[in-house]
Formats: structure tokens, sequence, C-alpha cells
């Protein structure tokens, strides 16, 4: 889900002032500041990090209040896989000061049996060309409904895999200094209960556990625990009158959401 299709949904609560970057197809989150090469933190992440349905995510309350302007590359979905696949975003990344990362979901990872799409949220079964992409929680919703505990846990540990070795080629990539973040509402270590496919996938960032965070810590110069609910769930609101507002999604209608980081959250 990338910039463009976030503002159509959410014109009317947040204006997210789209810019893009020369060689890349995608839109990204404003405000677009003037960088000169060494003097600017980028950063990289899913929709926690591109802000969705929030006025001031926080990369943007960091260039606020920091002496250096900041280049928002979150795109809604992305694993560390997205950024791999499309090398423009680490060259503008690696002409920065310093690189914030934030730790992303291991839904999008690929395993045995699925690819995902672009590196993102969307994934099918590998090698049908025909199949639809589908969006990765409702598939493991059916496997976890369809699939032995023994496959599936075959399977979650590959796609464990998956994720830790491309985060692991994500931060080798990144030259500048590296802050990772840890963006949730629940603390990275948990126990797994395949009694339920939430029991093991868990809050986002999904599948990641303390493990995982302590092996990809090792990359990094510092690592940053933002762990909060505060706000969650946001009332949402139109940014012209005020009034709650409703976003109508595939799985329905709302006027709260709490998959996403909410403006308090971010501060």
């Amino acid at each position: 889900m990338g910039g463009r299709w976030y503002q159509e949904e959410g014109e009317k609560i947040v204006d997210y002032q789209l810019f893009q970057i020369k060689g890349s197809d995608e839109s990204f989150r404003g405000p677009q500041f003037e960088l000169r090469t060494g003097h600017y933190i980028t950063f990289l992440g899913a929709a926690q990090t591109f802000g969705t349905f929030c006025r001031f995510p926080y990369p943007t309350l960091l260039a606020e209040r920091l002496p250096y302007p900041i280049l928002n590359l979150g795109i809604g979905g992305a694993g560390p896989h997205r950024f791999l696949r499309e090398p423009v975003l680490l060259e503008n990344a690696n002409q920065g000061r310093l690189t914030i990362v934030q730790v992303m979901s291991g839904r999008s990872a690929e395993n045995s049996q699925y690819e995902s799409y672009a590196g993102g949220s969307a994934i099918r079964e590998r090698g049908d060309s025909k199949a639809a992409y589908r969006f990765a929680e409702d598939v493991w919703k059916d496997l976890f409904q369809t699939r032995s505990e023994r496959e599936l846990r075959q399977l979650v540990q590959e796609t464990r895999n998956n994720w830790l070795e491309h985060m692991k080629i994500l931060l080798k990539a990144i030259r500048t200094p590296k802050l990772l973040v840890w963006i949730s509402t629940r603390e990275p270590a948990y126990e797994d209960d395949y009694r339920s496919y939430a029991g093991v996938l868990n809050d986002f960032p999904h599948f990641v556990n303390q493990v995982m965070v302590d092996e990809i810590s090792q990359r990094a110069d510092k690592v940053i625990f933002a762990t909060s609910k505060r706000g969650s769930p946001q009332s949402l609101s139109s940014r012209f009158t005020a009034e709650p507002f409703s976003v109508v999604r595939a799985g329905g209608t709302f006027k709260h959401q709490r998959g996403y980081p909410s403006p308090e959250m971010h501060e």
C-alpha cells in the first residue's frame, strides 16, 4: 500500500504532501525538504514510519527538533526486501548523515510455499503466476485453519529466516551510521501459541520476536525501543471540519483505528 493509496483513502483526514524521488515510482511522505549530501537523516520503514492517519509522524517531529532535514522513505506494508528491490532508495539513504531503520513486519517475508509482491504485505502461492496476491494476514488465517501444527511451524521458521536474512543484508547495505527503532504496542519477547494465527503473528511487527531483534541489533549502531498504546484506538476526524470521519476499506468501514501508531504514540 503506497503513498498514493493512503492519500486517496485518507485525504480528508491528512494531507500527506506526497512527493517522488527520481528513479522511483513510489510516492513518499512529505514535507519534502531540500537535502544536501551528508546533511540529512533518512527513515526507512513501513506505514508506522510513513505516518498513516497522523498529521505529524515521528520523522517530521524529529525534523522540528534536530538541526537536520529528513527524508521519510516509509512505505505502507514494506518489509526489508522492499528496499533491497529498489537500489535508488538505498542510494538516497547512503548520501545522508544517519539512517533510522524501523523493525518492519515479518509477514512480507517469503517461504518455500509463498512469495510476496514487491517485498510488501501481499503474498500468493509460489510458482502460480495466475493466482491473485492476497493480504498476508488473510492467507495466514487460512493456513492456521487448514495446515497441521508441524507444517505451520516449518513455514513460520522459513518466514522468520527469510526476514532475518533480508534485514541483515539491508543493514549491511547502509553505509551511514544506522539506528534501529522498534515501534509497537508490544514488547519483542513472546511465546508462540499455535492455537490461532494471532498467537504466532502477534501484533506489529508480525512474527518478529526477541531472538530476531537481538540478532539484527548487532548490525546497528544503536537500538531504540518505542513501545506504547497511548492514544489508541485513535478517533478519526476530518481535517476540514474536525467532525468524525469514516474510512472505507475492503474489510469494512471504521471511525477508529488501532492498526497504526496514534499521534500520541508518534510523539
